[in-house]
């Protein structure tokens, strides 16, 4: 199980996400989500660029015909897929079939799209980008580049920190003074939506718990987060970056000023 913070640019930095362009993103970023199982922790979709924070688990793979055709669907809903021509009846009707080879090939590939951070990434933007071109009449790429992830340690402290960053990306660009405010970040929907600070993978309550933890984890001077990069036995990243939970509203990427140690 890995948790990352991935983000991704529009090309040329262009501000093109408005109001109703970012509330299908948003929709959008669900349903991937869904279809990948991974676990949505925290996300904010600002004008030129997006944060996600996730939770991977390759072990999702490991599930039954039922599961994967509830996948299928939450990311395409009644329309057939192009890549398989089938629709979520269709799909059901070839998978029933057994271990036919149409039918394991099926499973196969629907199976290598999730539990993986690149092809939930890569699903995301591509869904979002066929909606993008065909609603305003454009083509080609919407995005600057395939998408930046950083590898961050699964302690509760350390994942609590990292969503805190993202959810205050608003505050920091000076659009909300509360990130409840924002409504394009997993902060305020989890607000919206239970009326209090929710745990959405934290085991915290995201930046209340970021604070809480700083002191008690780095003595008052920082908490670890992982900065990415190679590993050592058991997944915990070589390097972390010490950045005090003080500082996040002045940091303008975190990705990009996390420094490794040695």
């Amino acid at each position: 199980v890995s948790v990352y913070h991935a983000y991704t640019r529009i090309v040329h930095k262009r501000r093109l996400l408005a109001d109703v362009q970012r509330q299908v993103w948003v929709a959008a970023l669900h349903r991937a989500a869904r279809f990948s199982a991974v676990e949505v922790i925290t996300y904010c979709a600002m004008q030129s660029h997006a944060h996600i924070l996730v939770r991977v688990d390759p072990a999702v793979r490991q599930c039954g015909d039922a599961e994967l055709v509830a996948r299928f669907e939450a990311l395409y809903g009644a329309s057939r897929a192009a890549w398989c021509r089938l629709n979520a009846r269709e799909l059901k009707a070839v998978l029933a079939e057994g271990a036919t080879s149409r039918a394991e090939q099926l499973r196969e590939r629907l199976k290598q799209r999730m539990g993986d951070i690149s092809e939930f990434m890569r699903t995301l933007k591509q869904r979002y980008t066929k909606w993008f071109n065909h609603t305003y009449e454009t083509e080609g790429t919407l995005w600057a580049e395939r998408f930046g992830s950083v590898l961050v340690e699964d302690d509760p402290s350390v994942v609590a920190l990292v969503a805190a960053y993202i959810d205050l990306n608003a505050v920091r660009a000076g659009l909300a003074e509360v990130p409840e405010h924002y409504r394009w970040c997993g902060y305020a929907e989890a607000r919206a939506r239970n009326g209090e600070v929710a745990d959405r993978g934290r085991r915290g309550s995201g930046i209340a718990k970021a604070e809480e933890t700083a002191a008690g984890r780095a003595g008052g001077d920082g908490v670890e987060v992982a900065a990415g990069g190679g590993e050592q036995a058991g997944g915990v990243p070589r390097g972390v970056a010490r950045i005090h939970v003080k500082e996040m509203t002045s940091l303008p990427n975190w990705a990009a000023n996390a420094t490794r140690l040695p």
